[in-house]
């Protein structure tokens, strides 16, 4: 008898609470499937210790909940958006940077070439003179 006492009370508070069968296994999976059951069972207390004594109702408490959640959404979104921007810039920068690159490069050449002309020139210029 002992064995049963503790499911027919918990069938009891299922009953009496007016929530079905589904939210309930529902709300035993959530539990079981928590990183931690033991820290949700303490803050679900917690929420039925503050609707119970009308500091916080259900409905407002839910309410909050909700707004934190589109307010996290919008933070989600505003650094998805700020990543992407990063990500443009950087990808502008390393193409300038090849740019750059690139024209150093051929200034580098052409200052090179123009060098080799003047000396060849100054060395034509010194064996035409006697």
């Amino acid at each position: 008898m002992g064995a049963l006492a503790s499911p027919l009370r918990t069938n009891n508070y299922v009953q009496k609470s007016g929530a079905n069968q589904d939210q309930i296994e529902t709300l035993i999976a959530n539990l079981a499937n928590s990183p931690e059951p033991g820290k949700l069972i303490d803050v679900a207390n917690q929420i039925a210790q503050l609707s119970r004594s009308e500091s916080i109702s259900l409905e407002e408490l839910e309410n909050r909940v909700k707004q934190k959640q589109k307010e996290k959404q919008i933070l989600e979104d505003e650094i998805k958006q700020r990543r992407a921007n990063l990500e443009s810039w950087c990808n502008l920068f390393r193409r300038k940077d090849e740019g750059l690159k690139w024209t150093i490069t051929r200034y580098i050449s052409d200052l090179d070439r123009s060098n080799a002309h003047m000396a060849s020139h100054h060395q034509k210029h010194l064996k035409s003179k006697p």
